[in-house]
């Protein structure tokens, strides 16, 4: 399986492409898509369960990413009317998360989603555009094209954009449209909601695809849409899951008969360990919330192994572990009940279902074939501080279950329909649900479920810096980390789900986001109704202590988006907190104590210049803004967290974040987003019937200050040791001597603690760009060196190359 992230450059039909093509850097073999005449339409690196393509005529489309529609549907898709807009439009009705590559001859189209998971940028190169969702790709290939002596596109394109790094150093997070631009020059991002078309000429053009529903629908309502757009999002993931599954068992199909063909005794193996698979296996967070507890119990629905997580808190007063272990064992109560009703079901070696165009598919059919022997023998997970609890089948024989027993010639397993019967055989380890097999079996994973207690005290601590010895971890080469203090975290985890089987991971990112109360919502609902929204701010004027001016700015403030985009530009500073009673459009962002006053210059004129574009907010009511506004950080999470996940094979899924979802909850009738004594009523009310009562709406939300300073007391030395020789002091944006005072505090202040994450990502991104033997570049011509970073492998085909 490929362990990166999928990664894509897409070419116009051009005769400057055959130019370019020969300044892609060698490396690895990628795929090729081409154009009619044959030259590079699009050229990357995926894996089979991540493009689907169709093609009718001169009509031709790829998705790439996740979603459960099958070729024959997007083949139908391409037909229609108003061309490429009719395609794309048409498209949107597919579940899952994905970018959209579509082309009508030498017209090209290229469509991300609108939390910018699959976030796309375009450059000048060469004398077309070229796209991709990768800017440090582009840039790479920009650089390359100039030494070659392609004509140049705007100057610098490629080089370092240090005003953007300027930037960086904002928390909690840039406001739009800032927050979209990158970090090399002459690289935009298409900006969200948004497409980027290409004519026959190499000439773009950006236009607006989404506009927000109107927040009209009444609770009982939106709450079914919720419901089956979430359903969707989850078997879209799921789906992908038995596309890996499927493509596992074909390639070690193909090894076995390699082998057989190899030897010369005649014996053969017991069988592929894919083959006896089943099931699909699909990873989960459940951490306790309504968010994440409401994914592990829609994906518990579809046919796959569910490996669910939680962490395990150093503070004996959170109470995330209790709520997460109830909610497993409901799983596990549910996922007993299921297969007891079902009764003896098909065999292992065939997938139970055939999945159609819809999320849940709309044909099963029956495997067939004889349980094989299958041994599970104790992996790197349960060596690496993973407590693992089976949240079905345990110790059991009979349906669904499986009795648990280790060695021994043979024994009898269950026999439920997950690939129980008679094991023969030898063996040893531990069978799980068959008897023991030899061969290629041995390695097989468990057919049921387990639920992971993984606690902080043996997984790496927050802030381990990137490249530890103990706990290596990456960096995402893109941008810096969004979660700079969980990455060797999240990197654990993604270990041990990996060594489990999983390939996919479930997280509730962009579940608050979405469905929680929103103050904002309050200016948008005094405009419908006056006295609900007065009501409701004159509670949060008490409860949260808001100020009487910002209370009445919470309700009554009209400024348009330009000018509060301009108003707060005076109001940055360093060591600002960037919190304030009431809402805005936007969170009011602030430079941390640090931060030189170069930097602070810098950014309010960045600010102001953005302001004068008359920049138009992602909808007219302040709330839906606001809520695209979290989902797109959302997205940015999901971004740095896959860089981290990939290389071991798993995949980071955020179903929240998809368009359907995001459409379903923006239709909610605002009166309605917050009642009294009800945590998030949209999801709670999605929920309910899917997620047992004794586990929905859980409305606590602990905090981490326990792992943040234990994390801190544990990489003091490395972490104040950057200011040493900081590569973002060399460029004059930060104050190393200051940043060195609050990392050796013995209590640092918690907006210094907020305001760390930013600088310490962006530090640590500038080192695994830039060799820190070589001089920062003078302010007036930034310049990056030769080879920052590993060339993107993206050869250029060789002669005949199909």
């Amino acid at each position: 399986m490929d362990r990166y992230p999928v990664d894509f450059l897409v070419f116009p039909d051009h005769p400057a492409t055959d130019a370019l093509r020969r300044q892609l850097p060698a490396g690895p073999p990628v795929q090729i898509l081409r154009h009619p005449s044959g030259r590079p339409w699009i050229v990357g690196r995926w894996s089979a369960d991540q493009i689907l393509t169709a093609e009718a005529g001169p009509r031709r489309a790829v998705l790439l990413g996740t979603t459960s529609a099958h070729p024959d549907t997007l083949a139908r898709l391409l037909h229609g009317p108003d061309g490429l807009d009719g395609i794309a439009r048409r498209t949107r009705q597919l579940p899952g998360s994905y970018a959209l590559l579509a082309a009508i001859g030498p017209d090209l189209r290229c469509q991300g989603d609108l939390a910018t998971v699959h976030q796309l940028h375009h450059a000048r190169i060469g004398g077309i555009t070229v796209a991709g969702n990768r800017p440090q790709d582009l840039a790479a290939l920009a650089r390359s094209a100039a030494t070659g002596g392609l004509p140049p596109g705007a100057p610098g394109t490629g080089l370092l954009d240090e005003e953007s790094l300027a930037l960086r150093l904002l928390f909690p997070f840039a406001p739009l449209p800032l927050a979209l631009r990158p970090l090399w020059r002459a690289v935009p991002a298409v900006p969200p909601g948004h497409h980027l078309t290409v004519d026959a000429n190499g000439q773009p053009s950006v236009a607006r695809w989404w506009q927000p529903p109107e927040p009209d629908v009444p609770l009982e309502r939106a709450a079914e849409t919720v419901r089956q757009a979430l359903s969707d999002a989850v078997a879209a993931r799921t789906h992908r899951a038995r596309r890996q599954n499927e493509q596992e068992r074909i390639n070690e199909q193909n090894g076995q008969n390699e082998r057989i063909e190899q030897t010369d005794t005649g014996e053969t193996t017991n069988g592929s360990a894919y083959g006896a698979l089943g099931r699909p296996t699909l990873s989960a967070d459940l951490s306790g919330g309504t968010d994440s507890t409401g994914l592990c119990f829609l994906a518990a629905q579809e046919d796959v192994r569910l490996i669910t997580t939680s962490w395990v808190s150093r503070d004996p007063g959170n109470d995330d572990t209790m709520w997460s272990a109830r909610s497993a064992a409901h799983l596990s109560a549910a996922e007993r009940q299921r297969e007891q009703a079902a009764g003896p079901g098909p065999g292992p070696g065939g997938d139970p279902r055939s999945v159609g165009d819809t999320a849940h598919g709309k044909g099963k059919e029956k495997g067939k074939g004889q349980g094989q022997g299958q041994v599970q023998a104790k992996n790197e997970g349960e060596r690496s501080g993973a407590v693992a609890h089976r949240t079905n089948g345990a110790g059991t024989g009979g349906n669904g279950g499986g009795s648990r027993h280790s060695g021994g010639s043979g024994g009898r397993g269950g026999s439920g329909n997950r690939g129980g019967g008679r094991g023969s055989g030898s063996g040893s380890g531990r069978a799980r649900g068959a008897g023991a097999g030899n061969g290629p079996a041995s390695r097989s994973r468990p057919q049921a479920g387990e639920h992971l207690s993984l606690p902080y005290a043996d997984a790496p601590t927050w802030y381990t810096p990137p490249h530890h010895p103990l706990h290596p971890t990456a960096t995402d080469p893109a941008a810096p980390l969004a979660l700079f203090r969980e990455a060797a975290r999240i990197a654990h985890q993604a270990r041990l789900v990996a060594a489990r089987g999983s390939r996919l991971h479930l997280v509730g990112v962009g579940g608050d986001e979405l469905f929680s109360h929103r103050p904002a919502a309050l200016n948008s609902l005094v405009r419908s109704d006056l006295r609900t929204a007065a009501q409701r701010a004159w509670t949060a004027h008490h409860l949260c202590r808001w100020k009487t001016s910002e209370t009445l700015r919470t309700l009554l403030g009209g400024r348009p988006y330009p000018r509060w985009l301009a108003g707060s530009a005076s109001r940055v500073t360093a060591g600002g907190d960037p919190r304030t009673c009431g809402a805005d459009w936007e969170v009011l962002s602030s430079l941390p104590p640090w931060a030189h006053p170069d930097a602070v210059a810098t950014v309010r004129r960045l600010l102001r210049e953005a302001a004068a574009e008359a920049p138009e907010p992602f909808a007219p009511l302040r709330c839906q803004h606001d809520i695209v506004r979290a989902a797109l950080r959302s997205g940015e999470i999901v971004r740095g967290a896959l860089a981290l996940t990939a290389p071991h094979g798993v995949a980071y899924e955020a179903p929240f974040l998809d368009n359907a979802v995001i459409d379903a909850a923006l239709t909610l009738r605002l009166a309605d987003r917050a009642r009294a004594g009800v945590y998030k009523p949209l999801l709670t009310r999605a929920l309910r019937g899917i997620v047992p009562e004794a586990v929905l709406g859980l409305g606590t939300k602990n905090e981490h200050s326990t792992e943040v300073h234990a994390g801190l007391r544990a990489h003091r030395g490395a972490l104040s040791a950057l200011c040493d020789d900081s590569l973002l002091a060399e460029r004059g944006l930060i104050r190393p001597a200051a940043l060195r005072h609050h990392l050796t505090s013995l209590q640092p202040h918690p907006d210094a603690l907020r305001a760390l994450d930013p600088t310490l990502a962006t530090e640590y991104w500038l080192r695994a760009l830039t060799p820190t033997h070589i001089p920062a570049p003078s302010r007036p011509t930034p310049a990056l060196p030769s080879s920052p970073f590993p060339a993107p492998p993206l050869p250029a085909p060789a002669q005949g190359t199909p």
